[in-house]
Formats: structure tokens, sequence, C-alpha cells
């Protein structure tokens, strides 16, 4: 083999691998951003669901208050109202996690997804620098071989050794 051809097969190598390389850190990226996205709306969906909380306790304390102040006592309809006011400021609370949990879910989801394109970049980049490997020296082993054999005794030839005597030319 020449050394240009060496020179093409060590190119085509090293773009391979930088190729690879560049899908490698865009996975890790891309993974890492996912982790933090689903650490953040973690931390969001806790915090919304204690402001919501909050919310619904002080509508109730409100509700208290006016009941409290027009003189009427805390019951029945009143106590009706104070009810449906804790439950709205529950059902807030529950809503803002569950939402953020679907939204940690995903992120997650992403996350391994991109965990899954790191290994597939590797052995992507693996498979390619190989098949270059291979088609460089499959071809540099046929251009170079003086073939004593012509094409009909090929199909003749059963054994691997003779295959590849005639491949290498020996």
């Amino acid at each position: 083999m020449s050394g240009v051809e060496l020179l093409m097969i060590g190119t085509a190598v090293a773009g391979t691998l930088m190729e690879t390389a560049g899908a490698v850190t865009k996975a890790e990226t891309d993974g890492k951003i996912a982790r933090e996205n689903a650490k953040l709306v973690q931390n969001q969906s806790a915090e919304e669901a204690r402001l919501a909380s909050a919310e619904g306790r002080r509508l109730v304390a409100k509700a208290r208050v006016r009941a409290g102040a027009s003189g009427l006592s805390v019951d029945g309809s009143a106590l009706d109202v104070i009810g449906e006011l804790q439950a709205e400021g529950e059902l807030k609370a529950r809503q803002a996690i569950h939402a953020g949990r679907i939204e940690y879910d995903n992120f997650r989801a992403e996350q391994k997804a991109a965990k899954k394109a790191k290994t597939l970049a590797v052995v992507s980049g693996v498979a390619k620098v190989g098949t270059t490997v291979l088609t460089a020296g499959m071809s540099g082993a046929f251009s170079g071989a003086k073939s004593t054999y012509a094409a009909s005794e090929v199909g003749k030839l059963r054994s691997v050794g003779k295959l590849e005597q005639m491949a290498r030319g020996l």
C-alpha cells in the first residue's frame, strides 16, 4: 500500500473518530441538561405545591375572619365554603405536584435517550473505523495481488486457504 493510500485511510479513520467524539459529547451534554432540568422541575413543582397550599390556607383564614366579623357562626353554608376553599387549595397543590412529575419523567426519558445515543455513537464509530480499515486492507490486498487464477477457476476453489492464497497473490 502506498503512502498516499495510508494517508487517506488515516484521514478517514481520524474523521470518523472526530465525528464519534462529537456525537458522544453531544449525547453527554444532552443527558446532563435533561438531568438538571428534571431537578429544576422537581424543585419548582414542590414550590408551586407549597404556594398553592399556603394560598388555600390563606383563603380559608380570610373566609373565617369575614364570617366572624359579620357575626355569622362558622357552621352550615359558611363551613361548606371554608371546606370548599380548603379542598381547592389542596387540589391546586396536588395538580402542581402531578404536572411537575410528568415533566420530570419527560426529562428523565430524555436523559435515558441521550445515554443510549452516546452508546450508539460509540458503537457506530467503532463500526465505521473497522469498515474503513477493512475496506482499505481488502482493496490494498486485491490491488497489489497478481492473480494466477482465471475467473472461472475461482468458483472451483473450495477451501478458505486457497481463496486467501489467491487474494494475497501467493
